[in-house]
């Protein structure tokens, strides 16, 4: 059984690929532009970790990649966890970079969960879409479109919880600042006092969130589930 995970190659990304497999779960891992990070992951697990390069911003490859996965029967979960973050102010704002962030962050968990709806149901799977910790109830300025497109995948995440149910269920997790452990990013330094946990996230702390929406979190749909160390509790 596989688990198809988009944007499988980034650092989140590849922390959700890492967990997985480290439980014996194959993975079919999309990935754009992290040629050398897919790669990799796929030489330390070759017997679990299979790969598809497309752009998913492209409307011919992302075709192309959803056909692919719409015939395969053996699809037990979706991880969407692409996605596009790009400033976009209103006093220069780009009505391109604001429908990159619809396409990448919105419509295409939706066609994805389309092209595989009949493999998950046939095996009672789950979709574990990634949104934002705050975007959907905070204010981001100079991001709008950004925040406007992810508080759709939380919309999406709740209709589709209902429209699915019961055989397939669809969450989605809010990652807050997640750092790796040798980081310490200064232009978000002045954020971590506002962390009741008082730490960053790492990548790992999503990556067994996502497992256990996947596979052990059998009576819960339609959850937004916050993994920001209390962040998005802070006044």
């Amino acid at each position: 059984m596989t688990v198809v995970v988009t944007g499988g190659a980034g650092r989140i990304g590849s922390a959700i690929v890492q967990t997985l497999c480290q439980q014996g779960h194959k993975v079919l891992l999309q990935y754009h532009t992290s040629v050398h990070q897919a790669e990799s992951l796929q030489v330390q697990w070759p017997h679990l970790v299979s790969l598809f390069a497309c752009d998913l911003l492209d409307s011919i490859q992302r075709q192309e990649f959803t056909q692919m996965i719409s015939g395969r029967a053996d699809i037990v979960g979706v991880v969407n966890n692409a996605g596009l973050f790009v400033r976009n102010p209103l006093d220069t704002w780009s009505h391109e970079i604001d429908q990159r962030h619809w396409t990448l962050n919105t419509m295409v968990p939706m066609e994805i969960i389309s092209a595989v709806q009949f493999s998950l149901r046939s095996h009672e799977g789950a979709v574990v879409n990634v949104v934002d910790n705050v975007s959907h109830h905070t204010p981001w300025p100079n991001h709008a479109g950004y925040a406007a497109s992810k508080a759709g995948l939380v919309a999406l995440t709740r209709s589709l919880a209902v429209e699915l149910a019961p055989h397939i269920r669809v969450n989605a997790i809010g990652p807050g600042i997640v750092l790796a452990p040798e980081e310490d990013d200064t232009s978000v330094s002045h954020l971590r006092s506002k962390i009741p946990m008082k730490r960053w996230g790492i990548p790992e702390d999503v990556a067994d969130m996502v497992v256990f929406f996947l596979f052990s979190a059998k009576y819960c749909t339609g959850q937004v589930l916050a993994i920001d160390g209390g962040w998005s509790l802070s006044p």
